[in-house]
């Protein structure tokens, strides 16, 4: 197991795989046609590789097991709306997206992964990183906790017809 830098030849498996752990996660919220359509723009192969393709916006890191990629995570710029109090954002970046498959958990990738985000936004200059995480992921936001993340604000998360309570959370690099 271990943490590769992705090549475009990697975005038809990554693509596959960020929707394979989405629907694994949150399937159960939403409906079949809700779910397709969020998994299309999202997750779809040729955005993977038109990030893949620009990694000093997007830095993206997988996790290889035996099997392929098992889990992956994304920094990029800030696109989810700030808390009024927030100030300058200039100094900030965002973990877009952190997933893993189930055979992935419990393996220390989480940890790996985590660690290589702190790192790279800290060798890219930033002073905070912000995620956002569904409000009753209990299980991510115990990890986020233990990384030194912090809640400080709401994002509603719209996902076809439903809005998600999603929170924004903070953690000082």
């Amino acid at each position: 197991m271990t943490i590769c830098l992705p090549s475009i030849a990697d975005a038809d498996e990554l693509a596959a795989m960020a929707a394979r752990a989405w629907t694994e996660t949150f399937a159960h919220m939403y409906s079949a046609t809700d779910l397709a359509a969020h998994l299309q723009v999202w997750m779809p192969p040729a955005r993977c590789a038109a990030e893949i393709a620009n990694p000093a916006v997007w830095p993206i890191r997988l996790w290889r097991d035996d099997a392929g990629i098992s889990g992956y995570i994304k920094l990029g710029p800030i696109d989810f709306p700030l808390p009024e109090d927030y100030g300058d954002a200039s100094d900030s970046i965002e973990l877009h997206h952190f997933y893993l498959l189930e055979r992935a958990k419990g393996s220390g990738a989480a940890d790996a992964l985590m660690a290589w985000a702190l790192d790279e936004a800290r060798a890219r200059g930033k002073a905070r990183i912000l995620l956002s995480v569904f409000v009753e992921n209990h299980r991510a936001q115990r990890f986020y906790a233990r990384h030194g993340f912090a809640e400080i604000g709401k994002n509603p998360y719209r996902v076809g017809d439903q809005i998600d309570d999603d929170r924004i959370w903070m953690a000082a690099l």
